[in-house]
């Protein structure tokens, strides 16, 4: 009977050994905060008739930590896509620019074929614009979007730690450029396009999106209103 209470705490030990290396372990597991996606040698078209603005990428992308680490994926391995709805095009002066109020968009990074890397959600808004008037080939674009959190997926082996998406809000932020847009010459959005050569980076951080004018009044509104309501 001794021998086997022996046996059983000998056991109880080991277990309780084995817990606590790998509780150490992953307490060791360095911390990885992914800061920001980037897609390039993306495409892009724009729907005049239905008003929507699509982005999609499988040419590479690059990920970044905010501790200044980096991690490349070539041609194949990356499934970026943007799609921004709802858009009124308008020219201001001679500076094409249209303003988007909805949409969806999925960023998927791959070891391979085996996904290490995924987040998805929709857009709060979203707006274009050529840099300077008579750009004729290029416009650049920002937007605020919303993180579905259910779908996020980071895989630690690959990163070499535990990794986070480092938003602190469920918001972030989508910036672009578009260049090599045909039919030429482009000045409105008044008609469909394509372009050749976009770059898309998708931000943790929502303040890399700054509202143009028009968003900046209506989110003033809103708030007014808000506040006239609780009052």
């Amino acid at each position: 009977m001794k021998k086997l209470m022996k046996k059983e705490l000998e056991a109880v030990c080991f277990i309780g050994i084995v817990l606590l290396f790998c509780s150490t372990a992953s307490a060791q597991l360095d911390s990885i905060n992914l800061d920001f996606a980037l897609g390039y040698g993306m495409s892009s078209e724009f729907d005049a008739a239905a008003g929507t603005q699509t982005l999609i990428g499988l040419n590479g992308a690059m990920i970044y930590s905010d501790q200044g680490d980096s991690w490349g994926f070539a041609s194949g391995t990356s499934d970026i896509t943007a799609t921004f709805t709802g858009g009124v095009g308008n020219t201001s002066g001679t500076k094409a620019e249209a303003h988007f109020s909805g949409g969806t968009w999925g960023f998927t990074l791959r070891d391979g074929v085996d996904t290490v890397f995924h987040i998805e959600g929709t857009v709060d808004w979203y707006w274009e614009v050529e840099p300077e008037p008579l750009a004729f080939n290029r416009v650049a674009g920002q937007g605020r979007v919303t993180y579905d959190v259910g779908t996020l997926f980071i895989d630690d082996d690959f990163f070499g730690g535990h990794g986070t998406w480092k938003s602190s809000d469920g918001k972030g932020a989508i910036t672009s450029t578009i260049t090599n847009i045909s039919p030429l010459p482009f000045d409105n959005y008044d008609n469909n396009w394509a372009a050749s050569n976009v770059s898309m980076v998708l931000w943790a951080d929502s303040s890399k999106a700054v509202p143009e004018p028009a968003t900046l009044v209506l989110l003033g509104l809103g708030g007014l209103l808000l506040r006239k309501k609780r009052k």
